[in-house]
């Protein structure tokens, strides 16, 4: 496909102020949500970063159990596009008393469900990772990740049990810290280049690339957080600072071992069928983008 100069501009941007909004308001319903079903509210909104838009609420359940909602993800990163901006949630389970994971987990989820199904009635659908609330004119769409904390401290890592009986442990306050401070050291252009991405990902699904629909989003994200700070500062033309990105990427599609993800722990391609898809995305990348 062929890119201008404008085009890339514009993919940079953040959501507008009327999409910001409707994540706000997505956000604000699973707290109040978890409030209507019975969980005290222990504090106001506060912020656990001084970009983007990454917050948090805490309550307790009946025993005094912590519980802790957290936005996370591209919206909390300020890195979600506008053709894609659903909103991201966990909500952490921090037990007073050591707990049974495998054991408590499967009842958490539960309740959790049941309070968001309470509130937004058939909107809501149990995934295999998350319980899902379809969007509307008023709010964006929610995906909220049921999880347990690792510790007494949330940025040492969440970790949650699919419905397919598979656990994984993620870090998404240690991602939001990470880009943060990238995109401070980049003279805040890493974000800029991280949505133009995102946009040219999409574009490419929609012209039925299949590599572009295995790869995700935090994956893209994940890859340029990997590029050395002086990629994103090169140019003041955006383009040529795009054309310069897929340059190195083809040489660099070998180095995808060596990748971790943006919290800095995981690896970006944590088997040889992911690393397969990243390194066919990269090849269908370079073929596509085309700028005039």
């Amino acid at each position: 496909m062929k890119y201008n100069k404008s085009i890339l501009e514009k993919y940079s941007e953040a959501i507008s102020k009327t999409e910001k909004q409707q994540c706000e308001n997505a956000i604000e319903m699973v707290k109040d949500a978890l409030v209507n079903y019975g969980y005290k509210l222990n504090n106001i909104r506060n912020n656990y970063s001084d970009e983007g838009y990454a917050f948090y609420y805490e309550l307790k359940d009946v025993s005094l159990n912590k519980i802790t909602v957290v936005v996370q993800g591209s919206y909390a990163n300020n890195t979600n596009i506008k053709r894609y901006s659903d909103v991201d949630v966990s909500v952490i389970y921090k037990s007073i008393l050591p707990v049974n994971f495998d054991y408590s987990f499967g009842n958490f989820k539960k309740e959790i469900y049941n309070a968001l199904y309470k509130k937004f009635g058939n909107d809501v659908v149990r995934k295999n990772k998350s319980i899902n609330i379809k969007g509307n004119s008023y709010r964006k769409s929610i995906d909220v990740v049921a999880a347990f904390s690792i510790t007494n401290n949330i940025e040492d890592g969440i970790q949650f049990l699919t419905d397919k009986g598979e656990k994984i442990i993620n870090y998404p306050l240690k991602q939001i810290k990470n880009e943060n401070l990238k995109n401070k050291q980049t003279n805040y252009m890493f974000k800029r280049y991280v949505r133009i991405f995102k946009n040219i990902k999409e574009d490419m699904e929609e012209s039925n690339i299949e590599s572009a629909k295995k790869v995700g989003s935090f994956q893209i994200e994940s890859l340029l957080w990997n590029f050395d700070n002086s990629e994103f500062t090169k140019y003041q033309n955006l383009a040529y600072g795009v054309e310069d990105i897929i340059a190195d990427l083809r040489i660099k599609k070998y180095l995808l071992d060596h990748y971790r993800e943006s919290n800095g722990i995981k690896n970006l391609c944590q088997d040889s069928n992911m690393k397969n898809n990243m390194q066919q995305f990269i090849d269908d990348l370079i073929n596509y983008f085309k700028y005039e």
